[in-house]
């Protein structure tokens, strides 16, 4: 039924006004259900029935493929720059190093298609399913994908500044490499996503979950992550310096020579999470919540520590100018802080677990006093 859709979707197209497509070329692609190399910019080929099809370097900029079947066409190379493929089924396509710049596939499927080294320039690909697409060196910039399904996709070294996200499923991803920088992935999930080495910078995550995504050596400063789960986040050598970090959670998290100098953690939930040679200097850790985690030659000079629970083992932490205004250390391991005096401890308070340096003390919380 597709196929006799397609020779009569051709007539049409061939009896239309204005065209740029060769006739003879809709001819064959009726004929033989492909042309490999044809001119069919601007075709209608709605709903045309072309699963398998030899496409390959075909010209269908501007083509009308509209709810098309196209599962596993070969269109590697092909030009579908501002195609309409709204709703098109392209699973399992080859569409590598195929132009789709401002193509638009709203809701179209491209499940496992590869579209390696792709060109989707902004191209609307709002609630597209994605799920284990190959996207690797792919070009995304200005894409729009709001809602859209790239769970498990490949997308390393993808180019995707500038690129919306929002709520799009990116769980399990490969992001490794990739240029984010600028994009929106507000409430994305990126549950256990890979992203080492990607750009984040400026890009907005608030209230994205990042649970058990790992972010060794990406690079994330001034990157907007209010609200934000990284639960059991891996953060190896990350840049999170100048971050807005509000709110966030890090319950968990495993952070080794990270960056997070001026960062906003006012806040965050940092429980049970690891800190090993981090660099928190000049940052906002106002209530913020640090039970029971670990912290080992983290730099906290000049920090906002107000009101912050720090019910933690503190190992040659630096806290020079550290405020430590209203801050509970109930249980908390300073005996070889550095730069810890007695003016910063009168304004906070412990109880009988606190270890301090030689000669310092703490009041008891008003919570502790027997």
């Amino acid at each position: 039924m597709k196929r006799s859709y397609l020779a009569i979707a051709i007539l049409a197209a061939a009896g239309g006004g204005a065209r740029a497509f060769e006739t003879a070329d809709l001819a064959r692609l009726a004929a033989e259900g492909g042309c490999a190399g044809c001119n069919l910019s601007g075709a209608r080929l709605a709903e045309a029935g072309l699963a398998r099809a030899e496409l390959i370097g075909a010209d269908l900029s501007h083509a009308d493929l509209s709810w098309a079947d196209l599962r596993h066409a070969h269109l590697a190379v092909g030009n579908l720059s501002k195609a309409d493929l709204r709703g098109a089924d392209l699973t399992g396509a080859d569409l590598s190093e195929a132009s789709l710049s401002g193509a638009v596939l709203l809701g179209a499927r491209l499940a496992s298609a590869n579209l390696d080294s792709a060109d989707l320039a902004g191209a609307l690909l709002e609630r597209a399913d994605l799920g284990e697409a190959k996207l690797p060196h792919a070009r995304l910039e200005g894409a729009r994908m709001t809602g859209a399904d790239l769970s498990g996709a490949v997308l390393h070294n993808a180019d995707l500044t500038g690129a919306r996200l929002t709520a799009a499923d990116l769980g399990r991803a490969d992001l490794s490499g990739a240029n984010l920088v600028g994009a929106d992935l507000s409430k994305a999930d990126l549950r256990a996503a890979r992203l080492t080495r990607s750009r984040l910078t400026m890009a907005d995550l608030r209230g994205a979950d990042l649970t058990g995504a790992d972010l060794s050596e990406a690079a994330l400063a001034g990157a907007a992550l209010g609200g934000a789960r990284l639960v059991r986040a891996r953060m190896s050598v990350t840049d999170l310096s100048g971050a807005d970090l509000v709110g966030a959670d890090l319950s968990e998290a495993r952070l080794f020579y990270a960056r997070l100098d001026g960062a906003i953690l006012a806040d965050a939930d940092l429980r049970r999470a690891t800190l090993s040679n981090v660099g928190l200097r000049g940052a906002d850790l106002s209530r913020a919540n640090l039970t029971a985690a670990e912290l080992t030659g983290v730099d906290l000079v000049g920090s906002n520590l107000s009101g912050a629970r720090l019910g933690a083992v503190l190992r040659q932490v630096e806290l020079a100018g550290a405020r430590l205004d209203g801050a509970d250390l109930s249980g908390a391991s300073l005996a070889d802080a550095t730069g810890l005096t007695q003016a910063q401890l009168d304004r906070a308070c412990g109880d009988r677990r606190t270890r301090l340096p030689p000669g310092l003390t703490v009041a008891p919380c008003p919570a502790q006093e027997d």
